[in-house]
């Protein structure tokens, strides 16, 4: 119960930074930009290439270069900001699902690396809570509904989400977040250096 509440404090701490965020900008997208890019190339995309392997890769591809032809395409079809960011709030959900159901998973297993892996994925909320943070950044309601989401997730997950993990099918997971870790790409590269 303790990682789960670490868990989600970590998660809130990403939003508490976020609105002290006048002071240092610029740093702030830096950790930002770092922690997803962390995120995105350390763990999700080596989780899904063990899922469902290589094709992993143009998955996250065509992720990134759909919102940019979108972009460069707009009068023949259009992928709205607001498609963009619920595709990615939904696959953080599933994410915080699965992260609260790994916790009482991880706490009954008899190995000394546990640990650092349980603190791992304590610590990696803040970005989390950062991220989603910075899509709603117009809209700080939005984003707090958004951390409570997750949150919520998480203790969903720690409940029972070793139960469902075990009957959804780990492609259509490997799919789905390959995708979306390219849309998250796209979003950190086009909403930190650009201007809507």
């Amino acid at each position: 119960m303790l990682y789960l509440i670490l868990s989600i404090l970590t998660l809130f701490a990403g939003f508490l930074v976020f609105l002290n965020r006048e002071r240092s900008l610029k740093t702030l997208d830096l950790i930002i930009i770092v922690s997803v890019c962390f995120l995105i190339f350390f763990l999700i995309l080596p989780e899904m290439f063990s899922l469902i392997g290589w094709i992993s890769l143009p998955i996250f591809l065509t992720g990134a270069i759909i919102p940019l032809l979108s972009e460069h395409f707009r009068k023949y079809f259009s992928l709205t900001k607001l498609t963009i960011n619920l595709l990615i709030i939904l696959s953080f959900v599933c994410h915080s699902f699965f992260d609260g159901g790994a916790i009482p998973f991880l706490l009954v297993q008899k190995d000394q690396m546990v640990y650092p892996v349980l603190t791992l994925l304590v610590l990696h909320q803040a970005p989390v809570g950062l991220f989603v943070c910075r899509v709603y950044k117009e809209n700080p309601i939005k984003a707090v509904l958004a951390i409570f989401i997750l949150a919520i997730f998480i203790v969903v997950g720690y409940f029972i989400g070793n139960k469902i993990s075990y009957e959804m099918p780990e492609r259509f997971l490997g799919f789905f977040n390959s995708f979306v870790a390219g849309l998250m790409i796209h979003v950190v590269f086009h909403k930190f250096h650009t201007k809507h």
